[in-house]
């Protein structure tokens, strides 16, 4: 079998399970093709939608003391 994949976004592979990590600012949906042959010439593919969201930018703050940690909310 050989694969085609194309991540939506300039980026392709042609392992069979890839790892892909989008470089993104906010939230974008990509479309990811998957096309697969096999030595016998059969072929298939399928394109799905994947929306990927951005990093959480959390709203935090902590304290260290010793062994203790507090967290608590901050003030934005």
């Amino acid at each position: 079998m050989t694969y085609s994949w194309n991540f939506g976004d300039g980026s392709k592979s042609d392992l069979m399970t890839p790892k892909h990590r989008y470089a993104i600012s906010v939230t974008t949906t990509f479309n990811v093709r998957l096309h697969a042959s096999s030595a016998e010439s059969c072929s298939d593919s399928t394109v799905l939608a994947v929306t990927v969201n951005t990093n959480p930018d959390p709203k935090f703050i902590y304290t260290v003391t010793g062994n203790t940690v507090k967290i608590g909310r901050a003030h934005v």
